[in-house]
């Protein structure tokens, strides 16, 4: 009876032992790659622009989705390809009608928006650039402050006397 006893203490040591083996070699696999990944980290701590262009493709002990997570990022983020940054269409609406005010410098900006009707402008876009580039139309200004011709200047009688 003694020894019964002693054979399944013996049994449930042998088990807890490889458990506790089998744990241990785990934990030492997990701290290496995090080693792996530290190392990783330190040699690339830039914005998320700079740290997508600086993930390795070729690291022979971490896949691209480990990499990720090391270093913050999602994944998608690390495939996105920006698309190229084409004319700023304001340059072009600008250059457009830069050339109908050379021809009509009296145009307003409506004007000036039925002739770029071919570049799908609006009246908005066409008085934002406007306002942003200075430029006005050519027009006559109202003449409040020039007196006619038929009508005689009074002088002011009050002039040079305490009231």
């Amino acid at each position: 009876m003694e020894n019964a006893v002693a054979l399944f203490e013996k049994e449930g040591k042998n088990k807890t032992t490889e458990e506790a083996a089998r744990k241990k070699d785990e934990l030492f696999k997990q701290i290496g790659q995090l080693q792996v990944g530290n190392e990783y980290l330190k040699r690339i701590q830039t914005t998320i622009r700079d740290r997508t262009e600086m993930v390795e493709k070729d690291h022979p002990e971490l896949s691209v989705a480990q990499k990720c997570v090391i270093l913050g990022i999602s994944r998608s983020s690390y495939y996105y390809q920006p698309k190229e940054a084409s004319e700023d269409p304001d340059l072009l609406i600008l250059e457009g009608f830069l050339e109908v005010l050379n021809e009509k410098p009296f145009y307003g900006y409506r004007r000036i928006t039925r002739e770029l009707h071919n570049l799908d402008v609006t009246r908005k876009q066409v008085r934002r650039i406007m306002n942003k580039a200075g430029l006005q139309a050519i027009y006559s200004g109202s003449q409040l402050s020039k007196l006619a011709k038929s009508s005689k200047k009074y002088p002011y009688l009050l002039k040079g006397m305490d009231i």
